[in-house]
């Protein structure tokens, strides 16, 4: 009687609602004493004895064992299922947590013949048999209301107004089924889908037809209401019917529906649309990072370009500065070399002169003078004159003021040569200026692009940085 009671007593404590995974935690004593109903106390067929106590147990996905000080984990287990706090794969979630040296484990067949161990407690988990899943949403619209064309865009044809469900329902997703047949099949149709009653839906196996074989390949699921015709592509381009008694019904995979969770979760929709959206703006920013180290290097390189040729540009002036002065230089030494050849000429007919003077004087003073008005008279330029009756002494003057005059033009040309070269010199550091003073030009145009391309660059960084915090932000 203590035994019922306790059995009894488990049945109740049950959740009145419970997710799609139903979990119940039973002792082992509890388990052994159920002998008279479980034929024996066995583990396994206690499983038959919860099924028809609590309606919600359907078949059994999971039978965990937690023995000796592992035996709270047994409730730790059982809370997260019926809380629902497992995604996806709840059993192999529960395995990869809690089973394991130390912990618990899943009962084999042997196990499932064995009598409940008082010193251990049992998890058993079942699929919830009553739980719908909500993963369509559907609406009826009657036909006169499709055949209107809303805000011009959809002309009242049927596969128009499935844009404006979308736009209206933002928990519509695909379309999976479109159909058309009198108005109350329409609403019926559309409540069995609202209300997860999957009696419309049906698996067909398809299959691969090799050399006259039909070989299962896969399986499809298939939609179909009671009165409802369903619409194929080319139909779904008609127009609606402007009758009151015909409706369509549309079918909708149900975006707030989250598969894992097995449940309409609305706030799971909401993170991952927000989820989604900072994915969007993180590859857009890349893209614009991308771009905007693009735009960098591009600058770089004309930077880089442009120093190159700045560079060039200063060495070809150094050259054509260098072979100027070298040119100007060769030129006024050879004038020079020219003006001292003429001075040494000059020096030379003079001296020859007094040469032949001094002869003269020994033999006949005025014969020797009368030669050398030849030589003097050639020296014009320097305004040498000797007369038929000058006397020797008159003509060595006369001469002595040729030398003098030649060394004086001797001079005249070194200095000359040296004005030229330092002209030269200075034609050639002007050159080599003006060509430095192009290149700092360049380089400061190559300089000022480069600034304003990290400014753009920096500014793009910017925005994005200001989206993101806004993203964040909202």
């Amino acid at each position: 009687m203590a035994f019922l009671k306790a059995v009894l007593l488990a049945s109740f404590l049950a959740p009145a609602t419970a997710w799609y995974r139903y979990a119940q935690m039973v002792t082992g004593d509890v388990v052994k004493e159920a002998g008279n109903l479980t034929m024996g106390g066995k583990v396994g067929t206690y499983t038959v004895l919860i099924q028809v106590l609590n309606t919600l147990a359907g078949d059994l996905k999971l039978l965990t064992e937690c023995c000796g000080d592992a035996r709270p984990l047994a409730q730790e287990i059982t809370n997260k299922v019926n809380l629902n706090e497992y995604e996806g794969n709840t059993e192999a979630q529960i395995k990869k947590e809690y089973f394991g040296e130390g912990k618990c484990n899943e009962v084999g067949l042997a196990g499932l013949l064995a009598t409940g161990n008082p010193q251990c407690n049992y998890v058993y988990s079942f699929a919830n048999k009553h739980w719908p899943e909500y993963e369509d949403s559907a609406m009826c619209v009657p036909s006169d209301v499709c055949s209107l064309d809303v805000a011009g865009a959809t002309k009242g044809t049927k596969v128009g107004y499935t844009m404006v469900l979308q736009i209206l329902n933002r928990n519509m997703g695909d379309l999976q089924y479109a159909g058309e047949g009198p108005l109350d099949a329409c609403y019926q149709g559309m409540n069995m889908a609202n209300e997860a009653n999957f009696s419309f839906k049906s698996t067909e196996t398809i299959h691969a037809d090799v050399m006259g074989l039909k070989i299962p390949i896969g399986q499809t699921e298939k939609l179909s209401f009671i009165g409802l015709k369903q619409l194929d592509p080319l139909q779904m381009l008609g127009t609606c019917a402007d009758k009151a008694d015909t409706g369509v019904l549309y079918v909708f995979k149900n975006k707030f529906y989250n598969k894992d969770q097995r449940a309409v979760n609305i706030s799971s929709f909401d993170y991952k649309l927000a989820m989604k959206k900072m994915r969007e703006e993180e590859k857009k920013k890349k893209q614009e990072e991308r771009a905007a180290m693009q735009e960098q290097r591009k600058y770089d390189r004309e930077i880089a370009k442009a120093a190159k040729a700045a560079e060039a540009k200063i060495k070809e002036a150094e050259k054509e500065g260098k072979a100027k002065a070298e040119e100007v230089t060769e030129e006024v030494e050879k004038e020079l070399a020219k003006l001292e050849g003429q001075a040494m000429d000059a020096v030379r007919k003079i001296k020859e002169g007094d040469e032949d003077k001094a002869e003269a004087e020994a033999e006949d003073p005025y014969a020797k003078v009368k030669k050398n008005v030849k030589v003097t008279n050639k020296m014009k330029k320097d305004k040498v004159k000797i007369g038929k009756d000058d006397s020797a002494e008159d003509v060595q003057k006369a001469l002595t003021s040729a030398a003098d005059k030649a060394e004086e033009a001797v001079e005249e040309a070194k200095k000359k040569a040296e004005a030229a070269k330092d002209d030269a010199v200075k034609a050639a550091d002007q050159a080599v200026q003006k060509a430095t003073k192009d290149a700092a030009a360049t380089a400061k145009k190559a300089k000022k692009s480069a600034q304003a391309a990290a400014e753009k660059a920096e500014e793009s960084v910017e925005k994005i940085q200001k989206r993101r915090l806004d993203s964040i932000m909202i």
